[in-house]
Formats: C-alpha cells, structure tokens, sequence
C-alpha cells in the first residue's frame, strides 16, 4: 500500500500506547521506504542493543541523529524484507518496551 501511494504511511507501534513508535514512509523521490524511530525512544535505554543491532539491520545515522532505516524500493515485491528487519528490531532491541504487549498500526491518509 505504501509502495503503491495508496497511503503516505504508516506507524508500528511497538506496544499498545501511543509511543514508541516507528514511522515509515517513502523519501521524496520515491526511491525508499523510510523507517524512522520516535524520538521518545530512549536510546540510552537501549545503549548497547542498539548500537549493536541497527547497523546489522540496515540503520544508520538519519537527520535527527536517530537511526533510520532506508529499504530500496526497486525490485520490491512485499513487504518481507520490512517484516524481517521489524521483527528483528522488536525482539532484539525493543524488547524491553514491548515486553507482553500488543503493537499496532495506524495508516497516514495520502497528503497527510
């Protein structure tokens, strides 16, 4: 859907409250998906996890010196690629957030 501009994009959100969350959209040239951690995740929280985990996960440093996660969209067929590296980013870093709750996800309307 997002691929297809049929939303501007979404948010996971990693338990059942409001935050944290992780934002994906498409950057401007519609050459990637954009994964990008709320800035209320506490990263110093997280410190060692994280460090370790975000570059074998395709992270890197991003404008707000969050990690951000650029996906490829050419050649993209599904959204595995994204499901494995979610997945991987809950149990290995955010499990300490997410620990027995329940995430979700809320849709962007294009021109939002």
């Amino acid at each position: 859907m997002l691929v297809e501009g049929l939303i501007s994009g979404f948010r996971f959100y990693f338990t059942d409250e409001e935050t944290p969350f992780m934002h994906f959209s498409t950057d401007t040239n519609g050459e990637s998906v954009v994964g990008r951690l709320s800035a209320d995740v506490h990263l110093e929280h997280l410190g060692l996890r994280l460090a370790t985990a975000c570059p074998g996960l395709g992270f890197s440093a991003g404008d707000t010196d969050l990690p951000e996660l650029r996906y490829p969209v050419a050649g993209f067929r599904d959204a595995w690629g994204l499901k494995i590296i979610l997945s991987r980013l809950i149990y290995e870093v955010m499990e300490p957030y997410c620990r027995r709750q329940t995430g979700h996800l809320v849709y962007d309307q294009p021109g939002t």
